[in-house]
């Protein structure tokens, strides 16, 4: 039997038993927060420095413990839950989660901390262990989706997902080893924004949109919406992925490469609008603490469109002038890492209470799943991770390095306060 999430004015949800072993996700999300926390108290003193220097040793370490520790590490952990969730099924198999786990967190690791000391033979190393992982993490998942006869629309948004994270550590890891022989020549940049755009929308934000159209629909009880446009946005959003991958690999003339850029956009504020839909016919009326962050999230992403559209039609030539940084920055933290956190503040308490209560339901008092989080400290996580972004936002693109330090405070505070309430999750 599954265990109904008993609520006040909710339609039980259910969790199938017997699915993926809690500590499967748990010890990938626990890394995860860890790297946040990385992230943030080490953006207050090297963030400043890609003003100066984009690509500084310091700077790619910052850049990946986001990328590879925190958001990917974390999105791993959470697709090794949700995918059985969704599809009804079970994992093809735990030991191969268990196995790509410690082989993903060394070549992280591993990874990091050759950027940081500049030691290259050891970036090799870890890059191949950071692409075995991910095959192998896409070779389960492909498993997992294989073996269940349901193809919801979630389920279309992460085999277009995984697919592009193959490509995305296949990239990663040239990137790496041009990192050490230079073999790219000037052509290495270029190299480096497709690496960036297949990461950052084909793998990072499909996934995110896929979860998206299950979790706010089991979450805020959404009934009734149609994902015809979800259905559409996905071929949308594939055509320019794949087709501003192209043009930044081969010489075209400039304004083409806006053709697949209006796709991506078009796309992006697409599923911005249709978001806006399911909370509008969403039937718990109230705006919790967890979609607080999402809401925020998706209003980024917005804001995240206007400024692409704006540069498209200026055109600086340098790829890493302030406004573009600051456009990397609202999409890295304002629209990935923050709605990444709001989906925790969900996914986490729901785990943790299914375990620990969901049997005794009914035949004793147990508490609410909201009360597995510290509400107040949830809201000032997310005022303070707003004021810090929009802090950051503006100093990266006034090119000010000591207004990017004084951002990155309210950022690190709040990045502090989401893993502090998730780790007091864990404690009830």
């Amino acid at each position: 039997m599954a265990a109904p999430v008993s609520q006040p004015g909710a339609r039980p949800v259910q969790i199938p038993a017997g699915t993926t072993p809690l500590a499967i996700p748990l010890r990938y999300v626990l890394i995860g927060q860890i790297s946040a926390v990385l992230f943030g108290i080490g953006a207050i003193f090297i963030l400043p420095g890609i003003l100066a220097v984009p690509q500084g040793p310091h700077v790619l370490a910052l850049v990946h413990t986001v990328t590879l520790g925190w958001v990917t590490m974390t999105m791993m952990g959470v697709l090794y839950q949700l995918v059985p969730v969704i599809l009804v099924t079970k994992l093809r198999t735990f030991w191969l989660a268990h196995l790509q786990y410690g082989l993903y967190l060394t070549g992280v690791v591993l990874m990091i901390g050759a950027f940081w000391v500049n030691a290259l033979f050891l970036l090799a190393i870890g890059g191949s262990l950071v692409v075995t992982a991910a095959v192998l993490f896409v070779i389960h998942m492909g498993l997992t989706i294989a073996q269940s006869e349901r193809r919801p629309i979630t389920a279309a948004y992460l085999i277009a997902s995984l697919t592009y994270l193959l490509a995305v550590v296949g990239f990663g890891l040239t990137a790496a080893l041009n990192f050490i022989w230079g073999f790219l020549g000037p052509e290495g940049d270029r190299f480096l924004l497709i690496h960036l755009t297949i990461g950052l929308i084909g793998w990072v934000s499909l996934t995110i949109i896929g979860v998206s159209y299950k979790l706010v629909a089991m979450f805020a009880l959404v009934h009734g919406h149609s994902e015809q446009l979800g259905w559409w946005l996905l071929g949308i959003l594939n055509a320019g992925t794949i087709g501003l991958a192209v043009m930044l690999a081969v010489p075209v003339p400039g304004w083409t490469v806006g053709i697949p850029a209006a796709l991506l956009g078009g796309g992006l504020l697409g599923f911005v609008l249709d978001y806006g839909r399911m909370l509008h016919a969403r039937r718990k009326r109230r705006l919790d603490e967890a979609q607080a962050f999402t809401v925020a999230g998706a209003g980024w992403l917005a804001i995240g469109i206007a400024l692409a559209v704006a540069l498209t039609l200026w055109r600086p030539a340098n790829p890493f002038a302030g406004p573009w940084l600051a456009l990397g920055y609202i999409i890295a933290i304002g629209w990935i890492g923050q709605t990444i956190s709001g989906y925790l503040h969900k996914i986490l308490p729901f785990l943790i209470w299914n375990a620990r209560y969901g049997s005794r339901v009914g035949r004793e008092k147990v508490p609410l799943m909201r009360d597995m989080l510290n509400l107040p400290l949830a809201r000032t996580s997310c005022y303070l991770l707003n004021v810090g972004i929009l802090t950051e936002v503006v100093a990266l693109a006034a090119a000010s390095p000591l207004a990017v330090t004084i951002g990155g405070i309210p950022v690190a505070a709040g990045l502090m306060g989401v893993a502090a309430n998730l780790v007091n999750v864990l404690r009830r």
